[in-house]
């Protein structure tokens, strides 16, 4: 690529953005698509530099700001204290004006879910992360509910594969992608908010104030020169259900060039379900009735590529190095030793390079300091200001996971003929569902024909 030889600022609103009153995105009203169109110009697109400005306000359903102080308290809506306002975002898709595909980001509430504990410790959630989703990435859901009590501005970078790789994007119609879209669809508000109160199904979020802010890379002579192909990462996610304490699951991915892989998993009835936390990341769990309040260790893991254990050659046992006394949580549930394995080849597939120092995921937020659920949520006491209480289940940092570019060279796992697959051996009881989301991080390659024309392929 041609050296930068200047930078300049630019701020783009959506496509589809009314104005009065109607201006604000809402799933609610209707209006749950956000579409950004970045022009094609001879510049460089930095996206490293790229931030969704907006507003969000979080409703109670008579339209009123929510009340999230002392409990009990008549008014309380919450949002995930570990994502924050990444909540309301459902997926977002990257394409060229010519509506040529370079990513399609689905369950990016979900994604970040993993991606964020697992690269940031609190030091971040107490710094720059407050500030790019609004004060309500936090970490701790007191601090987060009372943030949420007034409109909250947020200045969020797209940390898709394409968005977030630090690649600069070459925009002109002749030598580069011919401009980009973006386009954001929004969340349910069942599935971006949560309570306790039964007052309070029917609320809502919405966001208004709407922009995309950035930085162009501008070359010598205002023209880009020849570039035939550009590489960057991506992500693709695909959902499975786990309901046996034998689990084996292949998938299809098709991909050529994978990174990494790794899950994370949720009880099923808590998707969607405006009474939980729809972004937690727990470890399997049986259900006593409705709730899922018993933790499952799991036992044994396999990582496959066409029936073959790839690319460790050994399974993931955890029966070995679990505690031998079994002690009980003070709500039945199994107090297991950490799961060092699992845990170590899950951080290594979810962090994005070997520079990803700091992580939520500690003796603290994974609950070996004391009986942890989610009504103490990293607070010193077990006495919390708000009114929630969730399944007490360990590991608000669980999954599992594997790297293929173990030494962080570049290096990657074909995917094309062969699936997929792993394999889980846990202390499931077989009547309680949990779900698996599993993400694939990925190269990709964008060709540029002489005529302006735009290949992707993977």
């Amino acid at each position: 690529m041609s050296n930068i030889t200047s930078i300049s600022n630019f701020e783009i609103v959506p496509l589809n953005q009314s104005s009065g009153n109607n201006s604000a995105f809402s799933y609610r009203n209707g209006n749950p698509l956000i579409s950004i169109r970045i022009p094609a110009i001879n510049n460089y697109l930095i996206t490293s530099s790229l931030r969704l400005n907006y507003v969000l306000k979080i409703l109670q359903p008579n339209g009123d700001l929510p009340t999230n102080s002392l409990r009990p308290t008549a008014g309380q809506v919450l949002i995930s204290d570990r994502i924050g306002s990444n909540s309301i975002f459902d997926s977002i898709s990257v394409s060229t004006s010519a509506n040529n595909s370079i990513e399609q980001c689905r369950n990016y509430g979900r994604l970040l879910a993993s991606t964020l504990p697992a690269t940031s410790g609190f030091n971040e959630y107490s710094s720059h992360l407050t500030h790019w989703f609004g004060g309500i990435c936090s970490s701790n859901l007191d601090v987060t509910a009372k943030v949420s009590n007034r409109p909250i501005q947020c200045s969020s970078p797209l940390l898709t594969g394409v968005l977030g790789s630090n690649q600069n994007i070459p925009l002109a119609s002749i030598n580069g992608i011919g401009g980009m879209i973006i386009t954001i669809q929004l969340n349910s508000n069942n599935q971006a908010l949560f309570s306790s109160l039964p007052a309070m199904v029917g609320a809502y979020y919405e966001i208004s104030q709407v922009s995309l802010t950035g930085k162009y890379g501008n070359v010598d002579g205002g023209i880009l020169p020849p570039i035939s192909s550009i590489r960057f990462s991506a992500y693709q996610s695909y959902y499975s259900v786990i309901n046996t304490n034998d689990h084996t699951e292949s998938i299809d991915c098709r991909l050529g060039a994978v990174s990494s892989v790794w899950s994370n998993f949720c009880p099923t009835t808590s998707i969607q379900n405006f009474n939980q936390d729809s972004y937690q990341t727990t470890g399997l769990a049986n259900a006593t009735g409705a709730n899922y309040d018993l933790n499952c260790p799991i036992r044994t893991i396999n990582f496959l590529r066409a029936g073959q254990k790839f690319p460790l050659q050994f399974q993931i046992d955890e029966t070995s190095l679990r505690q031998s006394v079994t002690a009980v949580g003070p709500s039945g549930q199994k107090i297991s030793g950490f799961d060092s394995l699992r845990q170590n080849y899950f951080q290594d597939a979810v962090r994005l390079s070997s520079f990803d120092i700091d992580s939520l995921a500690g003796a603290r937020s994974e609950g070996l300091l004391a009986f942890f659920n989610n009504v103490a949520n990293d607070s010193p006491t077990q006495t919390r200001q708000t009114d929630f209480d969730a399944s007490p289940l360990l590991g608000r940092c669980f999954g599992i996971g594997v790297r293929y570019d173990i030494s962080g060279i570049g290096s990657s796992a074909s995917f094309k003929s062969s699936p997929y697959s792993y394999r889980i051996t846990s202390e499931l009881d077989g009547v309680s569902p949990n779900s698996i989301y599993t993400f694939f991080m990925y190269s990709t390659v964008l060709t540029m024909g002489m005529n302006g024309s735009v290949d992707v392929s993977s």
